[in-house]
């Protein structure tokens, strides 16, 4: 499993940082890049950035502690929507994970610059037995 900027705590209506966060506030050329990634079209997007957003991630560190896939969480240490310290919490109760924290990076740490670093750590780490 590999986990990118995510958490498993979660409740869109308390992330402040989101708030006033709007798709069409962005620079036109991320505009294309998430457009281009996600495979629903405007819309996903879009509802990616809905002011209103009401989804809910509540597992507990024991739910995580039940969890035995191998995980790589990947995380930028300067992710402003999703704290450091959540990925951190998730790589200290999930038992088999490894933890990339991704420097000088945001919410995005696996694109542009670390593109081609991002490839070569998940082949790495898929191809450990």
């Amino acid at each position: 499993m590999i986990i990118v900027s995510a958490s498993h705590n979660y409740n869109g209506q308390d992330n402040e940082a989101m708030k006033g966060f709007l798709f069409d506030d962005l620079p036109e050329n991320y505009q294309k890049d998430l457009l281009s990634i996600h495979s629903q079209g405007e819309d996903q997007v879009r509802a990616m950035f809905n002011p209103n957003l009401d989804y809910k991630i509540t597992l507990t560190d024991s739910d995580l502690a039940q969890i035995n896939a191998k995980t790589l969480i990947i995380h930028g240490d300067r992710d402003a929507l999703i704290p450091l310290e959540k990925a951190t919490n998730m790589h200290q109760f999930l038992p088999n994970s490894s933890l990339w924290v991704v420097p000088n990076s945001g919410h995005v740490p696996i694109s542009d610059k670390n593109l081609n670093l991002f490839n070569s750590v998940v082949t790495e780490f898929l191809n450990q037995k």
